[in-house]
């Protein structure tokens, strides 16, 4: 009985072995997977980021050179002498 014992636990035990293999394989590429992942998502971030930075300076830029165009406009209307004449 003993010995019956002994071989079923030796052969459980060799079963066992590739299932923990595969379960340390899986949770091997898991956190590699996750790490991809993690990775692709900070990159995609960071480049949001920078495009969201650019673009926010371009639309100030523009909205400062329209504001300087449209000031230098009303002082040129302003300092325009009367067309009447006297």
């Amino acid at each position: 009985m003993m010995m019956q014992c002994c071989a079923a636990r030796s052969q459980c035990m060799s079963h066992a072995a590739p299932q923990r293999e595969a379960g340390s394989f899986a949770r091997f590429f898991l956190n590699y997977a996750m790490m991809d992942t993690i990775l692709l998502v900070s990159i995609f971030a960071i480049l949001l980021g920078v495009t969201v930075l650019l673009s926010t300076r371009i639309i100030l830029a523009a909205l400062l050179a329209v504001l300087v165009i449209l000031g230098v406009m009303v002082q040129r209307t302003q300092l325009s002498p009367p067309s009447g004449g006297v």
